[in-house]
């Protein structure tokens, strides 16, 4: 992460805001993504109401789904940094919350 700071014209300080590990790294941009996407579905929400339930499930879905496709050669080895296939559940649960959320559903629990 060090070297990656240098290599985008960061200080190298850059690197300690991610933590240590690689998981880090993976964590804070699944969480970038999650918080890009929220942002983007606020952004679209009238538009999205128009829209049948299950289009502005896959539309949320589809517009989370391309911000990896950037790094889909790396992906797998990516989410192997986490360690352990729970936290990167964790993350994707982030995301399908974000989703339901923004199409509709108000539900504080898991029963989307």
């Amino acid at each position: 992460m060090h070297q990656a700071a240098l290599d985008n014209d960061l200080s190298p300080a850059a690197a300690g805001l991610l933590g240590d590990a690689p998981s880090d790294l993976v964590k804070a941009f699944l969480a970038r993504c999650n918080f890009e996407l929220e942002e983007a579905l606020l952004e679209e929400g009238p538009q999205l109401e128009l829209c049948p339930l299950h289009a502005r499930i896959v539309a949320a879905l589809r517009q989370r789904i391309e911000m990896i496709v950037p790094y889909k050669a790396s992906w797998a080895g990516a989410l192997a940094t986490l360690g352990s296939p729970v936290a990167a559940m964790e993350l994707y649960m982030d995301a399908a919350g974000i989703i339901w959320r923004a199409v509709g559903d108000e539900s504080e629990d898991l029963t989307w």
